[in-house]
């Protein structure tokens, strides 16, 4: 029951953080639990991707990632583009 409750949960992804063990092992134990994805703020585009690639592969199963980025992606992720605006 524990996973289906963490199904419904969206947390938040600080990308600036990824450097931290502690909290990549944080995020980690939260796609461990079945949490239905995260919301990614910040960081730099190519440690979020890899970091991404990595969740879903701790995760085992469809997960969600989501982001604001309606002034491009630029506009939350450092080495993202301006498309679109």
């Amino acid at each position: 029951m524990e996973r289906e409750v963490y199904r419904l949960i969206i947390s938040r992804l600080k990308g600036d953080r990824l450097k931290e063990r502690t909290y990549r092992e944080e995020i980690e134990l939260e796609a461990k639990k079945g949490i239905g994805g995260f919301v990614v703020f910040g960081g730099q585009r190519q440690t979020l991707k890899g970091f991404i690639r990595h969740l879903k592969e701790v995760y085992g199963g469809e997960i969600i990632f989501a982001a604001d980025v309606e002034r491009g992606l630029s506009s939350i992720l450092k080495g993202g583009s301006y498309f679109p605006r």
